[in-house]
């Protein structure tokens, strides 16, 4: 199974919030109930989003392949942008704690992430490094950094994510919604992850 931000609720008024349909492949249809409680949450806390956007991944992680994308980072970074996790297998990791002042550019935020959680080279106390448990729905905003799991052996992970926001996730390799009737022009995703302002971006 993989799915890359796959628009799966299109809503065309933010303010109409996310009540309308989702629109799921036959073969997603068991991650509905995972949806549904992120809506329920986004709802109720009165956010309102154009787009839900659903990433999801079953397979093989081995040391050198977590299914994810490496590094510490905040998924949404410099962006109002909402998602949720869900995960079998190996744990995310979470980095808590204080991190100070972080720049602005994603590739040199990065570089300051790791540096705090990988060197240890703290300008303030300390962060911890927690994997919660597994199967339960995390909410994570732009300020939660974490990273992959590291893997000593190879085994079966699956991973989702649902992501809300108002942008277009509109980079070459996104997964296409064939029930839906739309035809977004497309970026080059090395051209946004070259680019320090947007790297870790996933719109254009």
């Amino acid at each position: 199974m993989y799915y890359l931000y796959l628009p799966v609720i299109m809503a065309p008024e933010a303010s109409e919030g996310l009540r309308g349909y989702a629109r799921l492949p036959p073969a997603l249809h068991g991650v509905m109930p995972i949806l549904e409680q992120a809506m329920l949450r986004e709802n109720t806390e009165h956010r309102y989003w154009k787009y839900a956007y659903l990433s999801a991944r079953k397979g093989w992680a081995t040391p050198d392949n977590p299914l994810n994308r490496p590094g510490w980072h905040c998924d949404g970074f410099g962006s109002p942008d909402m998602n949720y996790i869900w995960w079998s297998g190996a744990g995310t990791r979470f980095a808590v704690g204080n991190f100070g002042e972080i720049s602005d550019d994603l590739k040199l935020s990065m570089r300051q992430f790791e540096a705090r959680c990988v060197t240890r080279n703290y300008a303030h106390e300390p962060v911890r490094i927690e994997t919660p448990e597994a199967k339960h729905l995390y909410q994570i905003d732009r300020y939660v950094v974490h990273a992959t799991p590291v893997l000593r052996i190879g085994q079966m992970r699956q991973f989702v994510k649902i992501s809300f926001s108002n942008e277009r996730y509109n980079l070459y390799g996104n997964s296409h919604n064939y029930l839906f009737d739309y035809d977004w022009p497309m970026v080059d995703r090395e051209e946004i992850r070259n680019d320090t302002s947007k790297a870790q971006g996933d719109s254009a």
